[in-house]
């Protein structure tokens, strides 16, 4: 996996411009294990657009980030030094619209809309999958396991083609749901799930997802590593079921 660059509050590194026609410094504040920046960092690799990042530690945020974020969160987008951007998804269609390239949402005002729709629809799965990270008991483990299983069960029936959420080209669909499928995997939810068994379609798109080099490519070098910590701490359940304690 390519090793993104952590950048202090003190030593920022600019490592590029948007070639997009105006000059514009982009910069997402973030932490190593936050799922929708993932998001868009998957963006940002698939339009090539260079950028900066900065990690912080969400455990003891900067003073600095509640000046930037409306709701104190991460992930923003600080553009040209002093616009912020918040809420994944915003700065995602953010990024497509001003790149060139593809369109990574479809024109046509009712499937935009449809797809939108489904990038919402997987935040709520992703907290399904927080809810099994975090799990302390075994009532917890359950619960966020028949909420996950809800959600694979929409997508079930959502899909209708292949390879991608849309067919043969990728979407912001898609990379909204590839951190997800990502920790699914970490937490071997696919096999606790029964995904292959049960929601076949869903388990052939998270594989060639989780295939991309550009979704390889998203998280920092020890992710996996930095998971597991995170899930032994505040999931004991979860660590014990998984051998990881």
């Amino acid at each position: 996996m390519v090793k993104l660059t952590f950048v202090s509050a003190c030593h920022r590194l600019v490592v590029g411009l948007p070639k997009i026609g105006i000059r514009m410094l982009l910069k997402l504040v973030s932490y190593k294990l936050c799922p929708y920046a993932q998001r868009v960092l998957i963006t940002l690799r698939h339009k090539k657009v260079p950028y900066d990042i900065e990690f912080v530690d969400i455990a003891q945020p900067p003073a600095w980030l509640k000046e930037l974020s409306p709701l104190g969160e991460v992930p923003i987008m600080v553009v040209d030094n002093k616009e912020v951007l918040f809420e994944s998804s915003v700065i995602c269609e953010f990024i497509d619209d001003t790149t060139p390239g593809g369109r990574l949402l479809p024109e046509d005002p009712l499937l935009r809309a449809l797809d939108r729709s489904w990038m919402a629809y997987a935040g709520s799965a992703l907290r399904g999958v927080s809810g099994v990270m975090h799990a302390r008991t075994q009532t917890q483990w359950d619960e966020s396991l028949d909420v996950l299983k809800n959600k694979m069960c929409w997508l079930q029936n959502e899909l209708q083609q292949t390879p991608y959420f849309n067919g043969q080209a990728l979407t912001l669909v898609d990379f909204a749901y590839a951190p997800l499928f990502m920790r699914m995997r970490l937490l071997q939810l696919d096999r606790e799930l029964g995904l292959t068994e049960h929601y076949p379609k869903v388990a052939a798109w998270a594989k060639v997802l989780l295939a991309l080099p550009l979704v390889q490519g998203s998280v920092v070098s020890n992710f996996d590593e930095l998971f597991r910590a995170n899930v032994v701490t505040h999931g004991p359940f979860t660590a014990q079921r998984l051998g990881w304690r």
